[in-house]
């Protein structure tokens, strides 16, 4: 299952526009998986909060955000990864960060945040932490 949402916030006239780009599908039965594309920032992470909220409400046994496609990561993206822990472990629900690069690890390394997750380097990886093999 798959359904997507391009987010574009309006902007001032000859200003660039953020955009993010969220995929939603359950690769393996219950588990969640959020793909991220884009920049979450302060203009785009409203989008993320209300995608998680949504996927939570549906009771998971599961959640995996994909980031791996993310470009750049605010501190109001990092807020809002803390914020989706956070609802995460009081819905009982595991959830896992899928990152490998620069652009995600090290805001998260830099603000003492990263430990506060599970992080896997390949979504292959972040499905086996849920014991079921992608393939």
């Amino acid at each position: 299952m798959t359904d997507s949402q391009a987010f574009v916030p309006s902007s001032t006239a000859g200003a660039k526009q953020a955009v993010l780009r969220l995929d939603t599908l359950e690769l393996i039965p219950g588990v969640r998986v959020i793909s991220v594309r884009g920049e979450l920032d302060i203009l785009t992470a409203p989008a993320l909060v209300k995608r998680v909220g949504q996927e939570l409400a549906g009771g998971p046994r599961g959640l995996i955000l994909d980031l791996s496609q993310l470009g750049f990561l605010g501190s109001s993206g990092i807020s809002v990864l803390i914020d989706a822990r956070d609802a995460a472990f009081r819905s009982n629900v595991p959830l896992r960060l899928v990152c490998a690069s620069r652009a995600v690890l090290r805001p998260l390394e830099a603000t003492g945040v990263a430990g506060l997750f599970g992080i896997s380097g390949k979504l292959s990886d972040a499905l086996r932490y849920h014991n079921v093999d992608s393939r």
